[in-house]
This record gives C-alpha cells, sequence and structure tokens, in this order.
C-alpha cells in the first residue's frame, strides 16, 4: 500500500521467507526520500490500513493496532487475538462504527478461513481512545 501523509510517502508491505511474514510501515520525506521513521507489524495476512485523521489503524494475524503517522509510534495493540478455529486470521478494512465514531471495527475477512474455522465470522470493536475490546473475542490470557 501507498498513501500520502502529509505529503510524505507512506509505504506498508509484507515480507516473507515461506515459513513466516511480518509487515513494515516506513515513512519517507517527500523531498529527500529518506526514512522519517519505520515501524513493524508483527504477524502475516497484513490487511488494507484504514487512515483516518492521522492515525492508521493496522490488522494482521491475530493482531489490531492505532499507529500515530506522525511519530510512527503506537497508540494501542491488541494482540493474541488468533485462536486454532481461525478467529482473526484475516481482517477486512477497519471502519468506524455507524453509530459512533469513537468505536473502531475490525471485520473478519472471508479469505481467512480456513478448514479449522468451527465459529462465524466475527466483528471486532474497539473503543478508538483506549484500545479497549468493546465487542469481540478478548485475546487470550498470557499463560
Amino acid at each position: 500500500m501507498f498513501s500520502d501523509c502529509l505529503r510524505d510517502a507512506l509505504l506498508i508491505y509484507e515480507i516473507t521467507d515461506d515459513e513466516g511474514a511480518a509487515g513494515v510501515i516506513v515513512r519517507l520525506d517527500s523531498l529527500s526520500m529518506s526514512v522519517k521513521w519505520q515501524a513493524h507489524i508483527h504477524g502475516f495476512n497484513v490487511g488494507d490500513p484504514l487512515m483516518h485523521n492521522g492515525f492508521l489503524y493496522l490488522t494482521c494475524i491475530g493482531e489490531v493496532g492505532k499507529l500515530d503517522v506522525l511519530t510512527g509510534k503506537y497508540i494501542w495493540k491488541i494482540e493474541n487475538l488468533y485462536r486454532s478455529q481461525g478467529l482473526y486470521n484475516s481482517f477486512d478494512k477497519p471502519f468506524f462504527a455507524p453509530s459512533s465514531d469513537k468505536i473502531v471495527a475490525f471485520p473478519e475477512n472471508k479469505s481467512g478461513l480456513g478448514s479449522a474455522r468451527t465459529i462465524p465470522l466475527q466483528t471486532l470493536e474497539v473503543d478508538d481512545k483506549t484500545g479497549t475490546i468493546l465487542r469481540g473475542a478478548p485475546p487470550d490470557k498470557k499463560q
């Protein structure tokens, strides 16, 4: 993905060695093309992000997050969402819930359905300010 970010180039891509993968986000200065910042997305199935009011809403397998495009720092991130049943394997483009501009929705992508999938598609709803899950499966508890 390429996006114009305050006249700078914002590149989002996924790299893989066919065993694992991760995403990278890079903001390039529009005049010098030097790197202003670089951030990582720690998983594969990097989804189409939502750009809204200076923030990127990002997804990958089992993870969603909100990143500040000025600093390249995450405001919040929810990890460990993936389940063996295939829950939150991949996401469609996030959007703000029609009823509120304070709730960001991360809908699951149909193409992420695997043969192990035992539950219907879900949409994870998150409080935009705090990153608190409002609806959807919470992350697994750390063992």
